[in-house]
Order: structure tokens, then sequence, then C-alpha cells
């Protein structure tokens, strides 16, 4: 299942893969922060960066490496913070909210400084 779930997601087919890697979570909890990583990943692709950042948090809390999580954190609170957000009031903000995050789960990690200078720290 796991060669058919990294199969997937090198094929592209982020929703197929994930759903692959949530069974693959859930039968085999001593990997969890693995396939959580990869559920993260997933969303990544799909641009749902929210969802992936709550899956590579997950994963960091399940084993996941740190190191890793902490660039993956990274890339899609970067990806989600150059997207256009229209307000009800027609004014366009740009989200800082997973740069927040990410902050806080790695005040002294690999893009903390860029973090905080997009935060205006």
């Amino acid at each position: 299942m796991m060669r058919n779930a990294s199969k997937l997601m090198t094929s592209k087919k982020f929703r197929e893969s994930l759903d692959l890697y949530k069974i693959l979570s859930e039968n085999y909890p001593n990997n969890k922060g693995l396939y959580e990583s990869q559920i993260g990943a997933a969303y990544y692709f799909l641009g749902e960066y929210e969802k992936a950042i709550e899956y590579y948090i997950s994963s960091l809390n399940n084993g996941g490496n740190k190191s890793m999580m902490d660039d993956n954190i990274w890339e899609a609170a970067e990806a989600f913070s150059k997207l256009d957000l229209l307000l009800a009031n027609g004014s366009i903000i740009k989200p800082k909210n997973l740069i927040e995050k990410y902050v806080e789960l790695f005040p002294n990690g690999s893009h903390a400084k860029k973090a905080k200078e997009i935060l205006g720290k």
C-alpha cells in the first residue's frame, strides 16, 4: 500500500495518494509521523496549505522529522502568504497567519529570520 501511495503521489494523483496515506496512518500508528507528512505533502500540492500545515504539525507531534517539518511548514506558510485574500469590504490582503504559526512552532527555525522579517518583527 505504501508503494501504491508513493506511486500515486509521484504521478500527481494527490487525492488518491492522500487517501491511501490516511489509511496507512490509521492502520500503522507506529509510522503515523511519516504517513502524515506525506498527507501534508499531498495537500500542499493541491494548494490546500492550511490542511498541509495541520498534517505537518501532527507529523511533528507523532515522530516526524523535525528538520523536514520545519522546511515543509515554512514552504506551505510562505506559499499561503503569497495568495491574495478578498475581504468582504472589497480590499485584498496577503494572509500572514500561517507565517505567525511557523514562528510559534519554530522561533529559531531555519526560516525564522525571513518569517520575522515578513511579519515586521
